[in-house]
């Protein structure tokens, strides 16, 4: 087997493929806005709310929206990725770079959802003063997850190197 026929494989898929990633954070980032502030911004307009409502409430909603927020910062080191890849340069520090904080950046994104969007938001609308942890058990698989990105990242950072350093010695 031709040993360059995977890596070509791989180039293939990457490319065109950061055009999907641009959709897709696109997608997360309009799908934010209708969600959190679409509404408030509906009733501060149809004269429902004060202005000055709107504005309290808009920080409330920013706190709940920041986890897409960080899961589209994620997604968008993962274009970083592909478009490397799309070059034939799988093993490079800025693919290897990449792939890990897409990991830590997905880990951030669910660790705010956790542990300090609701505590934020509660704190933010005077509806709650306590400290508040929120999950279900499909979180904790997203943190295994982003957990396993960040590492295969650190492996790729280490594999990068060992190849820069045999490239060197050839």
């Amino acid at each position: 087997m031709n040993p360059e026929a995977p890596l070509s494989r791989a180039q293939k898929l990457a490319s065109g493929t950061g055009a999907w990633v641009v959709v897709g954070v696109t997608i997360i980032l309009a799908s934010t806005a209708l969600e959190f502030f679409a509404p408030p911004l509906r009733q501060a307009f149809a004269g429902d709310i004060t202005w000055r409502s709107l504005i309290r409430t808009m920080g409330a909603q920013a706190v709940l929206a920041m986890p897409n927020v960080l899961l589209a910062i994620a997604l968008w080191q993962l274009k970083t990725v592909l478009d490397e890849y799309e070059r034939a340069n799988f093993f490079t520090n800025r693919a290897s770079h990449a792939v890990r904080r897409a990991g830590e950046w997905a880990l951030w994104a669910i660790g705010y959802k956790i542990i300090a969007a609701q505590t934020l938001h509660g704190w933010i609308t005077q509806t709650s003063r306590s400290f508040v942890i929120n999950y279900e058990s499909f979180d904790l698989g997203l943190i295994a997850f982003a957990g396993f990105v960040m590492l295969a990242g650190r492996v790729l950072e280490a594999a990068t190197a060992i190849k820069q350093e045999n490239d060197q010695i050839v």
